[in-house]
């Protein structure tokens, strides 16, 4: 795979902040899902994934553990693979956004971190 980069994901209620950190370059992004922490968490990810140009390996630190657990067991491709719907058949909430997520190129690795504060980022 290629290059490593670091990625931050920070939600607060229905908003959120992202930093992306590559050799002293950074891309960052905010936004609100209007009061829902994972609908701000799915769109955080979505939007920052959508600023890499190459395939990468991200190292990524969230304060969402759901979204973090999601990712380092592999339920998003899980989930593609069986149509948007868990093993007992029941549609995966969310499912709307995650469907735009472009995932699937990179290989993420997410930590969760309860306190995150994103470096040079709002309080």
């Amino acid at each position: 795979m290629g290059k490593v980069v670091n990625a931050y994901i920070k939600v607060t209620g229905g908003r959120y902040e992202w930093l992306l950190e590559y050799k002293g370059y950074e891309s960052r992004g905010s936004g609100s899902a209007g009061g829902d922490r994972m609908r701000a968490a799915i769109m955080a990810l979505g939007e920052m994934l959508e600023h890499m140009t190459r395939p990468s390996v991200i190292d990524l630190q969230i304060n969402e553990m759901n979204i973090a657990n999601y990712i380092n067991q592999g339920w998003l491709g899980k989930w593609k693979a069986n149509n948007w719907e868990n093993s007992h058949g029941a549609k995966i909430k969310h499912a709307d956004l995650w469907k735009q997520v472009r995932f699937q190129e990179h290989a993420i690795r997410a930590k969760y971190e309860r306190g995150l504060m994103i470096p040079g980022g709002q309080e």
